[in-house]
């Protein structure tokens, strides 16, 4: 059996390998772009990704067939896509990000727990719901991430969108009653997904998720293991391997530390009880600054947009979305930048016709 080579060959017969008399594995648009982002990053975090997609053919494949290995490829390929994420993490420095471990199961199988306590926080962002577009052709391929201003408040006669810089570059705070808002770190609705599965606590459920690929392979004192399931079980591997991997190449296309992969990084190891010392210092970066956009939404209100010298991006009454801004307004004959803070650009324009939006005060 000769070493991966990775060249078209190689890819091709990958892909044939996967197909079955059930059709290839059926992939979204976005999924297939996906794909071909991966295939353009570099090194073992390249191959990694290409694996996950290669297992998740091979369990396709195989459902029907072989149950067991077909389930155990399933899981494999998502085990692959959080190696890649992890690895990008440590390519890139993030704070903390060397204390976890590619190789470890529990590491890899808890991220995707994580990633769905980290969701049920932003499902509370509701107004944002971003419309995400990949840019296969862009070198390293990049993730592009739009929000629909209108559902933040921000009214206007045609639809208008916003755009960070880059797409993790915000922070999510929960407000407290005796004190300043805190960079939240997600332990609550870790531990209710952990009870949710009558687990006692955040670690014992992670490590019974990664006991989940052992259990389809060995025997135990009642049996030789056999599994059964819906194709839904290989579809919602592919889905988590889309998330894994897009999160992927948002890590990858920028040397900068992006604040919501910090915050993500601090949380996922306190999760995991590797965290040493007191974490990141977000105080340095997210202050108060003197200008910039509001966004307020009460509990049982729309969401208001409101352009003035003060500072807060708030979702529901307890969790505050803080990005930092760069306003950018663009006008009919040339663009004006105002610029309030330098780590998140808001880039204003009309998108269905290119007419551009008025200068507004800062």
């Amino acid at each position: 059996m000769g070493a991966g080579a990775d060249n078209e060959t190689s890819e091709s017969t990958m892909r044939a390998e996967g197909e079955s008399v059930r059709g290839e594995l059926p992939l979204s648009d976005f999924q297939k772009t996906l794909e071909q982002c991966v295939g353009k990053l570099g090194g073992r975090v390249k191959h990694c990704g290409r694996s996950a997609f290669h297992h998740l053919r091979r369990a396709w494949a195989l459902y029907g067939v072989d149950n067991e290995m077909s389930a155990f490829r399933a899981i494999t390929a998502e085990e692959e896509a959080a190696s890649a994420l992890i690895l990008s993490l440590q390519q890139k420095r993030y704070p903390g990000a060397k204390r976890l471990n590619f190789r470890d199961h529990v590491h890899k199988a808890a991220l995707t727990p994580f990633l769905d306590a980290v969701a049920k926080v932003l499902a509370l962002l509701d107004f944002a719901k971003p419309t995400l577009r990949l840019k296969p052709d862009e070198d390293p391929p990049r993730l592009e991430v739009f929000v629909d201003m209108s559902r933040a408040g921000l009214r206007s006669p045609e639809p208008l969108f916003a755009q960070p810089d880059e797409p993790l570059n915000f922070v999510v705070r929960m407000e407290n009653e005796d004190g300043p808002a805190t960079v939240h770190m997600f332990a609550h609705e870790l531990r209710q997904i952990a009870e949710g599965r009558g687990v006692d606590t955040i670690k014992a459920f992670l490590e019974a998720e990664a006991n989940q690929r052992n259990r389809l392979l060995y025997a135990t004192d009642t049996g030789i293991p056999q599994v059964s399931f819906e194709e839904g079980f290989l579809l919602e591997r592919l889905r988590r391997v889309t998330v894994l991997l897009t999160l992927t190449i948002a890590i990858q296309q920028t040397p900068q530390h992006q604040l919501f992969a910090v915050q993500c990084v601090e949380a996922f190891l306190r999760a995991l009880e590797r965290m040493a010392g007191d974490g990141y210092d977000f105080g340095s970066l997210i202050q108060e600054p003197t200008s910039g956009i509001v966004v307020r939404k009460a509990h049982d209100k729309e969401p208001v947009t409101m352009f003035r010298r003060s500072y807060t991006f708030s979702a529901t009454p307890r969790f505050r979305i803080s990005p930092m801004f760069q306003v950018m307004l663009n006008i009919a004959e040339g663009s004006t930048s105002y610029e309030v803070l330098p780590v998140l650009n808001v880039i204003m324009v009309f998108a269905s016709t290119g007419r551009t939006a008025l200068a507004l005060p800062v």
